[in-house]
């Protein structure tokens, strides 16, 4: 719980607190001194949620040491500006904290669902890709809470960074993060014109009995399951109408030594047959798999752009039907995290054409898809929310209910849910109808993810975009609406229901000139200090909201955390 003290402080005074703290006691966070563990911190662990697109991640630049860092860069940063002295140790190596915990959530970004990792100084590369070496929000973030609370932390973030082929600002709050209540009626009617499927990765990847990942049926799924579970899945698919499209296995390598993968090869042939036989697209995306992605390489997910492959043959099934629903054909795209790499590129090219949904979560090998089938081909969790804000709701109720599975140490001592942080909008700069909405769509946001997270006063911190930091990827106009959109949902006077649990931030300070930006494709051009001062406001923020605890109702340690 918040200390007594901090009760009744303004929020300018537990800025004011923040800074000294970090400036007269770096010592605290040095290397060898006496940071609680999660292994040994006791109570409830208090848990942080992270949203936005990849601006909320590592993007700030650390740098290579050396007598003239460059300018913005965390090497130059931490050089020039003392109260930032307790991220290297005495060593002259960077800090971990091991009293707080970051778990990405997202399915793109982190795409093994590896267990959470405690706080550093640098990102952590996710299924084989290579560390970009930066530093994000959750740096600073992380690091007060760190200090504020006796108990372990846990920061939970959604956010992933766009491929190569993506535009940066690849998430929108007006169609990927659309909460339900802007949907307005509930009465859907018609179902799906083109679902788009895949299953076999999984099904072929060697997974131990002790693996999270064990399907029940053996370490790898036979070829004759394979197909018998493919039938069902067709049969059941069929009965939706839709024109169905399935995608077939990339490849994978054969495995290291005693844990052999299954054949692809062999997936694909009964798979091409089962199509074939039932009338649906097969689709050869392994074909399209560069000769130096894999098997060469481990990565399963080094494949190339095989969005352009998708998106033809999505349009051809839409113009093959003679009736479409109006006033856009409705498109599901049922797949793991290899169908995560051409998603984005699959929606923005189809925008205004089709409306594109994804499973809300990994679709995994096809024992799990046969459990699940059902609940994903129902049209009205789709048409009345966007497929992140589906993702996000149904991965924090899977991580608080499997903690073992993503806090190291982890022995059933509980959390409490304290409050989540926003911080996204490039993208609905680029859209008019976005823009409008904005202000709308994000208040409906917080009260949708209340309810669903049965959390009705959870504090809530929104980061508005800097305009200035916007305009070269949208226009200057759509970005200050924004901003005044995202100001305004923090404002008590205009949302007297959000006062004191909402708290909206201003980020245009945190843009430096341009010549101590080391460059990126981020807000802040690779700026590690824009990151250090944006988590701190992040936190400073949270903390003011954590003041008007004590008069409302108490949170509960167990299932999710109730206000």
């Amino acid at each position: 719980m918040s200390h007594p003290s901090l009760k009744h402080l303004s929020i300018a005074t537990l800025a004011c607190i923040v800074a000294l703290l970090l400036t007269i006691c770096p010592a605290a966070a040095q290397a060898g001194d006496a940071i609680p563990s999660v292994a040994t911190a006791r109570g409830p662990i208090q848990v942080f949620v992270l949203v936005g697109d990849e601006n909320m991640l590592e993007q700030g630049v650390i740098g290579s040491s050396g007598s003239q860092p460059k300018p913005g860069t965390l090497q130059a940063v931490v050089a020039h500006n003392p109260k930032y002295a307790f991220l290297k140790g005495k060593n002259g190596k960077w800090v971990t904290r091991h009293d707080v915990v970051v778990y990405d959530l997202d399915p793109i970004l982190n795409n093994t669902k590896a267990m959470g990792h405690y706080l550093q100084v640098g990102d952590v590369p996710y299924g084989g890709r290579k560390a970009k070496h930066c530093i994000g929000p959750e740096l600073m973030f992380g690091t007060i809470m760190g200090r504020h609370y006796k108990q372990p932390v846990l920061i939970v973030r959604f956010a992933a960074l766009p491929y190569p082929w993506y535009v940066a600002g690849s998430r929108s709050l007006g169609h990927d993060f659309l909460p339900p209540s802007s949907r307005g009626s509930e009465a859907i009617t018609g179902g799906w014109d083109v679902i788009h499927f895949n299953w076999g990765i999984w099904d072929a990847m060697y997974f131990s009995k002790s693996s999270r990942y064990y399907q029940g049926h053996g370490n790898t799924t036979s070829v004759a399951d394979y197909e018998n579970n493919l039938r069902r899945l067709v049969a059941r698919l069929k009965l939706t109408g839709a024109k169905l499209i399935f995608a077939n296995t990339t490849p994978i390598w054969k495995g290291p030594p005693g844990r052999p993968n299954g054949d692809v090869n062999a997936f694909n042939a009964v798979a091409k047959k089962v199509m074939q036989e039932n009338g649906v697209t097969y689709e050869n995306l392994n074909a399209l798999v560069p000769p130096n992605g894999t098997p060469k390489n481990h990565n399963v997910h080094a494949v190339g752009n095989l969005a352009p492959q998708v998106i033809k043959d999505i349009l051809a099934a839409i113009a093959s039907r003679k009736h479409n629903n109006k006033p856009l054909p409705r498109v599901l795209l049922i797949g793991d995290s290899i169908t995560g790499t051409y998603v984005k590129q699959v929606m923005y090219n189809l925008d205004g054409k089709a409306d594109v949904y994804m499973i809300p979560t990994n679709g995994e090998g096809t024992w799990f898809g046969l459990r699940k089938i059902n609940e994903w081909l129902q049209p009205k969790q789709y048409l009345l929310s966007g497929d992140s804000y589906l993702e996000l709701v149904d991965g924090l109720r899977s991580t608080f209910k499997h903690l073992d599975k993503v806090f190291p140490g982890y022995h059933g001592q509980g959390y409490k849910l304290d409050g989540l942080v926003w911080f996204q909008g490039s993208a609905d700069c680029k859209s008019d109808a976005m823009t409008a909405a904005y202000q709308s769509n994000l208040a409906n946001l917080i009260i949708d993810l209340r309810k669903d997270l049965n959390a009705p006063r959870l504090p809530v911190v929104v980061a508005a975009i800097p305009p200035a930091a916007v305009w070269q990827r949208a226009d200057i106009k759509s970005a200050e609406k924004v901003f005044e959109a995202q100001m305004a949902v923090g404002d008590p006077r205009k949302y007297p229901a959000f006062a004191g649990n909402v708290e909206s931030i201003d980020t245009r300070e945190d843009v430096f000139p341009k010549a101590q930006r080391p460059g990126g494709r981020d807000l802040f051009d690779g700026n590690a200090d824009s990151y250090l001062k944006l988590g701190s406001q992040m936190a400073t923020s949270m903390l003011h909201l954590l003041q008007a605890e004590h008069a409302g109702t108490p949170r509960h340690a167990g299932g999710v955390s109730r206000w």
